[in-house]
């Protein structure tokens, strides 16, 4: 079983607004081997969910957990450079991500994450939240975006989920566009991706570019 005890004293950090703590937490926990891609995907992205955890059980209200999500961004932001040390060059013509949540989901921390990953693997990557599919559709007809990414927080909304998808496929002045989805709506179950439209799944951050590459390939040899 994993250790929880390090995700739990983050969190309670964080609803305590001690950002001082928190940053010299994280920083105490990379300097003492781990890894930064495991600092994010193993400390941060859980204290994340923990805080969303804490809202939905009402442990704490909505501000507070919003106040803690900006804290636990400014640390991400804080170790960007030591991801992206050593980051395949970003390439003019190379390949664009879009990386949104379905309309009307609160929080883009994670997505966030994602696109520093996507960013290390050399993809022109730009995360933004939205308020409506008419938002996505906009962006799509004006900028041309090799992956469309897309998270969901729970399976109640994937009816929305499916019609974004539909409807931003239809939009999309890149008539090739491939759409991945991820977010807690697909933990343990990738076979959801299918039944939204989507062309694929990744279980985290830093398996998102691996499966976009591997998906651009074989759309190209469908081609």
């Amino acid at each position: 079983m994993a250790d929880t005890a390090p995700i739990d004293a983050l969190g309670a950090m964080l609803l305590q607004h001690d950002f001082a703590s928190a940053v010299a937490y994280v920083e105490a926990t990379h300097r003492s081997g781990m890894a930064v891609e495991d600092v994010y995907l193993d400390l941060l992205a859980p204290t994340a969910r923990l805080l969303g955890q804490f809202w939905a059980d009402d442990v704490c209200d909505f501000a507070t957990v919003t106040l803690g999500l900006g804290q636990l961004r400014r640390i991400r932001e804080s170790l960007v450079s030591h991801l992206v040390e050593g980051a395949q060059p970003l390439r003019a013509a190379g390949h664009s991500v879009l990386l949104v949540p379905v309309p009307g989901e609160q929080h883009v921390f994670g997505l966030e994450m994602v696109a520093d990953f996507f960013r290390r693997a050399g993809w022109q990557a730009q995360s933004v939240p939205i308020r409506s599919i008419s938002d996505l559709t906009g962006m799509l007809r004006r900028v041309h975006v090799d992956i469309l990414g897309l998270t969901l927080g729970g399976t109640q909304r994937m009816d929305l989920l499916a019609a974004t998808i539909r409807k931003a496929r239809q939009a999309s002045r890149n008539r090739g566009m491939a759409v991945m989805v991820g977010g807690p709506a697909f933990v343990g179950h990738p076979e959801y991706a299918a039944l939204v439209g989507a062309d694929a799944t990744a279980a985290d951050a830093r398996e998102a570019p691996i499966q976009a590459a591997r998906l651009l390939r074989l759309l190209v040899e469908r081609a």
